[in-house]
């Protein structure tokens, strides 16, 4: 799916926006300030309620297409391996177990690079069963 359209169906937002808490959490500790991107600056960037939410909303609205996908997809879709480990990998790596959706995303993104998935919106519901079972698990 485009990631506009992913961003308006509630439960991938969720998901986008529990892996994005996740992945500032994993930044915060190592050290890495949140520096002002899309467009914002950083009192809005501090301001914010849910900082996530905001990026989130600001990349839709200011700077994909319609039509356009991640990065990810557009590897997949040449054969090649997606950056999932290197992004999503990277929180894992750094939080362990309290990176469930993370290691979810990295989990189903493998099954899609071994081409035991196809990458295809039906995966929604596998990605949100893994996500509960980690939680539930810890």
């Amino acid at each position: 799916m485009p990631i506009a359209a992913s961003a308006k169906l509630e439960s991938m937002r969720e998901v986008m926006l529990a892996a994005g808490r996740e992945a500032l959490a994993a930044g915060r500790a190592r050290g890495y300030p949140t520096l002002p991107i899309f467009g914002l600056d950083a009192a809005e960037m501090e301001a914010a309620v849910d900082l996530p939410s905001l990026l989130l909303d600001a990349l839709v609205e200011k700077f994909v297409l319609p039509q356009t996908t991640s990065t990810v997809l557009h590897d997949w879709r040449k054969g090649r391996r997606g950056e999932v480990d290197d992004i999503n990998g990277e929180v894992v790596a750094t939080l362990g177990a309290d990176a469930p959706v993370n290691r979810a995303i990295v989990e189903v993104a493998h099954r899609i690079e071994r081409g035991e998935l196809e990458p295809d919106r039906a995966n929604l519901e596998l990605l949100r069963s893994r996500i509960g079972q980690a939680e539930s698990a810890s």
